[in-house]
């Protein structure tokens, strides 16, 4: 932008945080002292007019870059940052919203209350578009089409206000009837493996299942998913009695997944199950 020549229109709608587009409006502004572009962006309405989203913190100068995370969400109404919400994909968020130099819409209201002859025009719709213009340099046309968007968002503002609080409503809550759903789902998930690991338990000791029949696929993707939460001590102990059992250092049973079945049955009975392990019954 520092080195293309000044333009009729601008579409801004990149990294969605105050530094960038503050700096970008203050690059056209100055270019076009002489013209009367149109300047229009997006996203100046929630979640991102006075909070900042970084799709990569580390180019904005450090003083410029709010607190941050990558995880949890924000819902209309809360300034901090919650474990459900809306949210970028591979972007950070600002922990808090509101403030001094937070937010696109903010970083409009600064850029332009700099540049006499600026003003904006904003529409309250799918996350909030504006319309940058120069009072004084627009042409003709320019006038008589800004007059007619200004007179349309007179009556319709309302309207348009209530549909976008509607829609996010609605957004927000499929977000939250999903993360419920999968969260719900989990949890069968882990009981109906558990179940299934149970019945084959039972049944390979009781002489109708043998190890052959046992997935080994579905067992490396159980010990996997289980071990995660398993006690560190019981999983030491467990490795040093199984090495111990079938003349195996503990190296040799961290790889052992496409080895031994009964190993990784053992293993598994107590990761999953809490049993007691094979050998010592």
């Amino acid at each position: 932008m520092t080195t293309a020549p000044a333009a009729d229109a601008y579409f801004i709608d990149g990294d969605h945080n105050y530094e960038t587009v503050f700096n970008e409006l203050n690059l056209i502004f100055k270019r076009c002292d002489d013209t009367t572009p149109l300047i229009f962006l997006h996203d100046l309405g929630w979640p991102c007019a006075r909070r900042d989203f970084y799709y990569n913190p580390s180019v904005i100068p450090l003083h410029a870059v709010h607190s941050h995370t990558y995880s949890g969400g924000v819902v209309p109404g809360r300034k901090d940052i919650c474990d459900w919400g809306f949210r970028v994909s591979d972007a950070a968020v600002a922990t808090i919203e509101g403030g001094p130099r937070n937010g696109v819409l903010t970083a409009v209201d600064d850029a332009h209350k700099g540049h006499p002859g600026w003003n904006l025009i904003f529409i309250p719709g799918v996350f909030g578009l504006g319309n940058v213009y120069h009072t004084e340099r627009a042409s003709p046309e320019q006038r008589e089409a800004l007059s007619a968007l200004r007179k349309g968002l007179d009556y319709l503002s309302g309207l348009l206000t209530r549909l976008e609080e509607n829609r996010l409503e609605n957004y927000l809550a499929g977000i939250h009837s999903h993360r419920k759903q999968a969260s719900k789902n989990a949890v069968l998930s882990t009981r109906t493996v558990r179940g299934n690991i149970r019945r084959a338990w039972w049944r390979l000791r009781g002489g109708v299942l043998t190890l052959n029949e046992v997935s080994l696929a579905n067992i490396c993707r159980i010990l996997t998913h289980y071990e995660v939460d398993a006690d560190p001590t019981t999983l030491s102990s467990l490795r040093q009695n199984v090495a111990k059992e079938k003349g195996l250092s503990p190296r040799d049973l961290e790889t052992a997944s496409s080895g031994d079945k009964n190993i990784q049955f053992q293993y598994l009975t107590v990761v999953v199950l809490g049993t007691t392990p094979i050998w010592e019954q």
